[in-house]
């Protein structure tokens, strides 16, 4: 049986050398086509406001805990502040059958040498027209922003959370091909996303951040969006998007 080990474990931040700790939480552990997929929510109760950060995930074997590999990617948000959570999910380049568990945590300085501390800037965004179907092991979410905001959105992006039933996360999904948007400008997005076969998907959020003068946007969400089983065969159609990050692989211990 597949279980999972969260863990998380801030390194230091700064010259100060401050010991920080956060929680990763509603995590999951899942065969998504020929591979394990470990997701969940990393919650920052730091103390300090983070921007870029990464999240390291090891996944292990059952027999004898040992680790079968390592790998870094990126949270599904730009920022991630003291006291709001970022989302991920990370799959494993080794069988399915190779792997039993998974546990997690934010990368440290070594892992991560762009970590990086600061404050996000305010942001208006509205969503319109949002839907998400599953056919198959298929989810494709898709949907409308609208920068109200009276400066430029520049690069938004939306990062999309899958639940199950059991409210843990089951994987997340990006789409960061969306235009930059002036004041009352819109843009759609849409994103399709590899789901475990037989998954009983709960709903969805969606999450919208982007950037104002380099700086990260406050993320804004639309959540408990309800997921649409469609009835059709699968089709062929490329996806507009893939789940978020490409992980890579490293043989550097894990978390």
């Amino acid at each position: 049986m597949k279980r999972l080990l969260p863990s998380c474990v801030l390194a230091a931040a700064g010259l100060a050398a401050m010991a920080q700790t956060c929680i990763i939480t509603n995590e999951s552990f899942n065969q998504i086509g020929t591979h394990d997929t470990f997701a969940g929510e990393i919650q920052n109760d730091s103390g300090v406001n983070i921007l870029h950060h990464r999240i390291r995930v090891a996944f292990l074997d059952d027999s004898d805990n040992s680790l079968v590999e390592t790998v870094t990617v990126d949270g599904c948000l730009r920022s991630l502040q003291d006291g709001a959570s970022d989302f991920f999910s990370a799959s494993s380049s080794e069988a399915a059958s190779q792997t039993d568990f998974g546990l997690a945590r934010l990368a440290n300085y070594a892992e991560d040498p762009d970590f990086e501390v600061g404050d996000t800037v305010p942001g208006d965004v509205s969503f319109t027209a949002l839907s998400a179907t599953q056919t198959g092991t298929s989810l494709t979410v898709e949907g409308t922003i609208t920068n109200d905001d009276d400066d430029t959105l520049d690069e938004p992006a939306a990062c999309i959370v899958v639940y199950n039933d059991d409210g843990d996360i089951v994987v997340t999904g990006k789409d960061s091909t969306v235009n930059d948007l002036d004041e009352g400008e819109n843009d759609t997005f849409s994103v399709t996303i590899d789901v475990p076969e037989g998954a009983t998907l709960d709903h969805v959020d969606v999450w919208v951040d982007g950037l104002e003068d380099g700086t990260p946007v406050e993320p804004e969400v639309s959540d408990n969006i309800d997921v649409d089983v469609s009835t059709a065969t699968p089709g062929t159609t490329s996806p507009t998007s893939t789940a978020t990050n490409t992980p890579t692989p490293t043989d550097t211990p894990g978390p």
